[in-house]
């Protein structure tokens, strides 16, 4: 209920304003509730017949209209209530000249809106107020609300159960065609308060966690520290060049690791290499990235093609340019200059659960 306030505190809502709710749900109603309340003029949009007839019981004591689709539009107020981007499509398809959109509901991640819709928003000059979450003030104003409307909310409660039927009703509430549970600790069997037992981090790649006869561990095992002494001489014969100390700046530092690498005061450049890794995030689905997923397959074809800055650097230096492909989501056709080397399709969201399986990890390394 809080949430709901929210967005309506956003939105110019006026006495008899033409509101447009998507979604059927346990939100889209108390939206549609609370917009009588305001003295508009709701009407919600439910595909789902099964749903539909969930919550005539709602439907009829409360007065508020619901349909599956509707042919009217220029309406006032569109709220997405509902996780279907289509529907959220739709809205914007139906909103009137200077009308308001209210993103209520995130949208099903992964998917596309056509430029053509967001051109409407520009024709008829709509305005788009993100909403999330709510404030104490929120709260505040929604429990006196839901103590005048008691009676039509508990027609959104399909039961008041013990704790330990939660695994099993989840499947019901994903499905979404149920309403609301409420988990009534009272009636616990536990006399104990219910705990949530924290699961231990993960203990991270550590040596002795790799298979015995991995690579990986081969070449961990393999490692050996740097002679002793190489570092200070590799740096005073560094600073002996006739130069101000430090002038070169990372390129001194460069030189430096080079000779520790070989073991050498006189490290070579004997061929000269690049590999560009390439990969998909999953959590580019939270929005943390300037470009969509999509891009990374693009800009693979591109490397492959020749048309990138990094491919003019190697061939202006004479260097071999190779691409990697460890997980990009898109497949790519065999290329001279491509190595197959694919994990997996991207990453997972590490929003949500482990980016990568440990074994996925070691993989991805060995390659």
């Amino acid at each position: 209920m809080g949430c709901v306030i929210n967005a309506f505190e956003k939105l110019p809502a006026k006495q008899n304003h033409r509101v447009l709710i998507y979604g059927g749900g346990t939100m889209g109603l108390i939206t549609a509730l609370y917009a009588l309340h305001l003295g508009l003029n709701p009407l919600v949009i439910e595909k789902n017949e099964a749903k539909i007839q969930k919550i005539a019981p709602f439907l009829f004591a409360s007065g508020i209209a619901c349909a599956k689709d509707t042919h009217e539009s220029k309406f006032d107020l569109i709220i997405n209530a509902c996780a279907d981007y289509k529907a959220f499509c739709q809205g914007i398809a139906k909103i009137g000249k200077g009308g308001h959109l209210s993103f209520f509901s995130g949208i099903s991640k992964n998917e596309q809106i056509e430029t053509n819709l967001l051109n409407l928003i520009h024709y008829r000059e709509a305005v788009v107020s993100g909403v999330y979450d709510m404030t104490r003030n929120h709260i505040q104003k929604a429990v006196p609300f839901m103590e005048t409307q008691a009676g039509l909310l508990e027609l959104l409660i399909e039961d008041t159960v013990a704790p330990e039927t939660a695994p099993d009703l989840m499947p019901k509430v994903l499905s979404g065609n149920y309403l609301k549970y409420i988990l009534d600790f009272s009636l616990s069997k536990d006399p104990a308060p219910a705990g949530i037992t924290a699961k231990a981090p993960s203990p991270g790649l550590r040596l002795e966690t790799l298979p015995s006869r991995s690579l990986c561990r081969t070449i961990l095992e393999s490692i050996s520290p740097v002679t002793d002494g190489l570092l200070s001489a590799a740096l005073a014969k560094m600073d002996e060049k006739t130069k101000p100390l430090g002038a070169l700046g990372r390129m001194e530092d460069l030189a430096v690791r080079m000779a520790l690498i070989q073991n050498t005061l006189s490290p070579a450049v004997r061929q000269k290499n690049l590999f560009v890794f390439a990969g998909d995030h999953g959590i580019t689905e939270e929005g943390v990235s300037a470009y969509p997923s999509e891009v990374t397959g693009q800009m693979v074809e591109n490397f492959l093609n020749g048309g990138a800055a990094i491919n003019v650097l190697c061939r202006h230096h004479g260097i071999d340019l190779k691409i990697v492909d460890m997980g990009v989501k898109k497949e790519f056709s065999p290329h001279p200059d491509l190595i197959m080397k694919k994990v997996a399709r991207g990453t997972r969201n590490f929003a949500l659960e482990p980016a990568m399986t440990q074994e996925q990890v070691i993989t991805a390394l060995e390659n």
